[in-house]
């Protein structure tokens, strides 16, 4: 929750407690404030028109393209609650509004899509240990459909100031196993957050990992708004196109493809065959095997 000082304006205190948007307004104009919340979009409204929503970048490297259906039918309200009982031994709750989706309505489209979607998150984070989530302070998975960031359709999202992960569904054919592995990917970035206080803190250990010579792109962002393809492996030392971005990038797309089914088994191939990708796996399986301490297990 955004911190409100005594000064605000009681009017704006009141709007920005009861709408997020409120929040990004100037104090002494509370009645831009009030505009917000009465603009603020509602469940069931459009998503923003001139949002920008780009191709499935996976669909190339999709190994599974569909997972079973583990989410029973019925209201959302029963879907909802399933999906907590469910993931409640991982120590997180679920969230089903964000200011930068909508909320899935009470109606048979919203719930097929939303069953969709818990139908690859809730085996995904049930895949991790139990104990990561709550090591990296993972409170809340928001569930929510178009979700939009800076005028583009994103299917996720880390939001480490609210202990959360973003998580939507955008109505557009997707890879399954595609979705998972982006779970894995935005909950990393989380993860890195915690443990370096930054997305993008320089990492000269894992640097060292691969090529020397090799300089990271222009950042993951630069790869939204058209037509990226992000093919498995492009070069040593990388499990994906999409790594070769940043460095932030690299570490959540090697977590993320090497703990993916159907992601998992190729990583492991190309690994027996590259020893810069061996290194960074080895280098991940070590941070993962860390005891809430911080400290690497001796062999």
């Amino acid at each position: 929750m955004s911190q409100l000082s005594s000064a605000t304006p009681r009017g704006q205190r009141l709007m920005t407690l009861t709408c997020p948007r409120a929040r990004h307004v100037p104090g002494c104009l509370p009645f831009l404030a009030l505009w917000a919340c009465l603009t603020w979009p509602l469940a069931g409204q459009a998503a923003p028109a001139n949002a920008v929503r780009s191709p499935d970048s996976l669909a190339l490297e999709c190994p599974v393209p569909r997972y079973p259906e583990v989410t029973p039918e019925g209201s959302r309200a029963r879907l909802r609650h399933w999906a907590q009982q469910a993931l409640r031994p991982w120590g997180v709750s679920l969230g089903w509004h964000a200011e930068e989706g909508r909320s899935f309505a009470d109606s048979p489209q919203d719930r097929a899509r939303l069953r969709r979607l818990l139908d690859v998150v809730v085996p995904t984070l049930q895949r991790l240990p139990r104990s990561l989530l709550p090591r990296y302070r993972v409170r809340r998975v928001v569930l929510v459909k178009d979700l939009t960031v800076s005028g583009q359709y994103r299917l996720a999202m880390p939001a480490p100031e609210r202990d959360s992960v973003l998580l939507a569904d955008n109505g557009t054919s997707l890879c399954d196993a595609g979705m998972a592995l982006r779970v894995l990917h935005e909950l990393h970035h989380v993860f890195e957050f915690r443990d370096a206080g930054a997305y993008d803190r320089p990492d000269t250990a894992w640097r060292m990992l691969h090529d020397p010579a090799f300089r990271y792109g222009q950042g993951g962002a630069s790869a939204y708004g058209g037509h990226f393809v992000n093919r498995g492996h492009p070069s040593a030392g990388f499990v994906s196109a999409y790594a070769q971005f940043a460095q932030e990038e690299d570490k959540a797309e090697t977590f993320a493809w090497m703990l993916t089914p159907g992601y998992e088994a190729r990583v492991q191939a190309w690994a027996q065959e590259d020893p810069q990708l061996a290194a960074k796996v080895s280098w991940m399986n070590a941070w993962l095997a860390r005891p809430p301490n911080g400290r690497l297990p001796r062999r």
